[in-house]
């Protein structure tokens, strides 16, 4: 009877489990919906805020990384200074910190200036954050240290850039080592396929 119960309850919380992304009829995966704060403290809608927009390039990071959120949002700003005015108008670059401990709207706002403008960063408490971080299925390693002392300590975290279109569909999930032209190939044929 009790191996019973334990499974009966072990089946129980897979169903309960939330899934990483919500899908449509077709089994597409959906980017999900949230609202954050962005570096002028102003509410950042994500479905409302980017719809006049055909695509979105997001990625997920915090502003003491030392490595690869920075050369990722450097890669962003060239890849911003390589596109016609045309294809910036479709393209909205967004960027969310997986570390509300330790950025603010202001702390992101001076990180920031180092990359482009167009690029949106985004910031909001731990239970926005952790609800994010469920639904994209991130992974995250915590230094057990970290956010004690600000700066202190390195997470460990999913470093994915995700390309997104305009009806929500996660069109392509993009390792963040890949070069500057194939990202560039890769958001221009998304773009091409609307």
């Amino acid at each position: 009877m009790r191996l019973l119960i334990g499974f009966i309850l072990c089946f129980v919380v897979l169903l309960c489990k939330p899934s990483s992304f919500f899908q449509n009829q077709d089994n597409e995966k959906l980017a999900t919906n949230f609202e954050l704060i962005d570096t002028n403290q102003n509410y950042f809608r994500f479905y409302e805020d980017t719809e006049s927009k055909s695509l979105v390039v997001l990625f997920f990071g915090y502003s003491h990384c030392p490595d690869i959120c920075l050369t990722t949002l450097t890669k962003f700003s060239r890849l911003i200074e390589s596109f016609s005015e045309e294809d910036l108008q479709k393209i909205q670059f967004v960027y969310v910190s997986i570390d509300p401990k330790n950025d603010d709207p202001l702390t992101l706002k001076k990180y920031m200036m180092e990359f482009s403008k167009k690029i949106i960063a985004l910031t909001g408490d731990a239970a926005e954050i952790k609800k994010i971080v469920n639904d994209y299925q991130l992974v995250l390693l915590d230094n057990p240290k970290f956010g004690k002392v600000k700066g202190e300590g390195k997470i460990l975290h999913s470093t994915n850039i995700y390309l997104i279109q305009k009806n929500h569909k996660i069109a392509k999930s993009l390792p963040h080592q890949i070069g500057l032209e194939t990202l560039k190939e890769e958001v221009l044929e998304t773009l091409e396929h609307q």
